[in-house]
């Protein structure tokens, strides 16, 4: 039987990742899940999202290197960080709203 419907398409996939989900319990090692998906653009804002899989990064190590690279151009920034900056800039973030949050 042929499928109802069936047409030849175009388009652009590319891969992303669409959540992350980080783990910060206390007294144990702290860890994110990041979640891909597959998006195709098929134009006429027809756009498909498929999930594909995830990574698993744990944080044991403080001093693992992240080279930086800007989100639109996929260029590097020439500069890097670490797990532990990237722990002190969500611990910042998170009391900073939190104090926000506290303060109405």
């Amino acid at each position: 039987m042929a499928n109802y419907r069936e047409s030849n398409v175009t388009g652009v996939t590319w891969q992303r990742c669409h959540r992350i989900d980080i783990r910060n319990p206390y007294e144990e090692p702290k860890f994110a899940v990041f979640l891909e998906e597959e998006v195709t653009d098929l134009g006429n804002n027809k756009i498909v999202k498929s999930p594909i899989g995830q990574i698993l990064a744990d944080f044991t190590d403080p001093t693992t290197v992240v080279n930086l690279i800007n989100p639109e151009t996929g260029d590097s920034l020439n500069s890097s960080v670490t797990y532990q900056d990237i722990y002190v800039i969500l611990h910042s973030l998170y009391i900073k709203l939190a104090t926000e949050r506290d303060a109405v």
